[in-house]
C-alpha cells in the first residue's frame, strides 16, 4: 500500500496529502503490475519443472502459481477497481487487459464491457466509447497539452485496443480510433520534427510516436500507406 508503506507517501501524509499506489506510486504501477503479469505468462510452463525454484520456495509447482495470481494478478486487478493502479488514460485500462488476460478466470466479459462502455463519473474510468468523443479532439489530438503524453495515450489505446479486438470487440471498427494515428502523422513538421510543446523532446527537437508496434498495429487494420511509410523510416516493415 504505497499510500502508507512508502517513504514518499508517508511525506505526503504528513502535509494532508494523498499519493495512492500498490508497489510504487499508482501512474508507474501500471506499467509495473503489467510487466509482472506478462512475466509470470512466459515462466508460466516452466514453473512445474523448475526443481530449483521449488527447492527455493518450498512450495510445488501449483502452491507457486497459486501465490502469484492471488498477490500479483488478483491483487493488481483489486488494485485497479481500488484506484491505487492508475495513470494517463490507456496506462491502466492496458494494465487490466493484460492481468485479466493472464489471470484466465474471473468476470473479463464485465471488465472489458467497462472499458469500452462505462460512463464514469471520472475521465480516467470512462470506455472508449465515450473517452473518443469526449477526450479526444475531432482531429484526433488527446486533452493533453504535451504531443508526448498525447501519443502515450494513443500507444496504450491502440495495445489494449488490439487484444480487445483478438477477443471479438471490434475496437478498430470505431470512426474516431483511426483520427489518433493520423494525427501523430498529421503533427511532423518539415519531415523530421513534431513541436516540443509541454515537456515533449527538448529544445534540440526530435519526432514524436517512432514506435513500431503502435503503427504496426494501426497498418494491421487499417492498410493506410502513411503509416507503411511511417514504419519503413523505422525499418519496421518486415514480418
Amino acid at each position: 500500500d504505497y499510500t502508507n508503506q512508502s517513504r514518499y507517501g508517508e511525506m505526503l501524509g504528513a502535509s494532508g496529502r494523498k499519493y495512492p499506489g500498490k508497489v510504487v506510486n499508482a501512474i508507474w504501477a501500471t506499467g509495473l503490475t503489467q510487466a509482472l503479469a506478462d512475466s509470470y505468462d512466459a515462466v508460466w510452463d516452466s514453473i512445474d519443472g523448475d526443481s530449483v525454484l521449488a527447492k527455493e520456495t518450498g512450495k510445488t509447482g501449483q502452491q507457486i502459481r497459486s501465490f502469484i495470481e492471488a498477490n500479483i494478478l488478483e491483487d493488481g486487478i483489486d488494485a485497479y477497481f481500488s484506484g491505487k493502479i492508475r495513470g494517463n488514460f490507456g496506462m491502466h485500462q492496458s494494465t487490466l487487459v493484460h492481468l485479466a488476460i493472464v489471470r484466465q478466470t474471473g468476470p473479463t466479459k464485465k471488465w472489458f464491457d467497462g472499458l469500452m462502455n462505462n460512463n464514469a463519473s471520472t475521465n480516467a474510468m470512462l470506455g472508449l466509447n465515450f473517452a473518443l468523443y469526449n477526450l479526444i479532439n475531432n482531429d484526433g489530438m488527446p486533452s493533453e497539452a504535451s504531443p508526448g503524453y498525447n501519443f502515450l495515450w494513443v500507444e496504450k489505446i491502440s495495445s489494449y485496443g488490439d487484444l480487445l479486438s483478438r477477443g471479438g470487440i471490434d475496437v478498430f471498427a470505431m470512426p474516431r480510433m483511426k483520427r489518433l494515428y493520423d494525427c501523430v502523422l498529421d503533427q511532423i513538421n518539415a519531415r523530421e520534427f513534431t513541436p516540443d510543446t509541454g515537456d515533449t523532446q527538448s529544445v534540440f527537437g526530435g519526432m514524436t510516436g517512432t514506435n513500431p508496434q503502435t503503427f504496426e498495429t494501426a497498418y494491421r487494420h487499417y492498410k493506410d500507406p502513411r503509416y507503411l511509410a511511417f514504419l519503413s523510416r523505422m525499418n519496421a516493415t518486415g514480418g
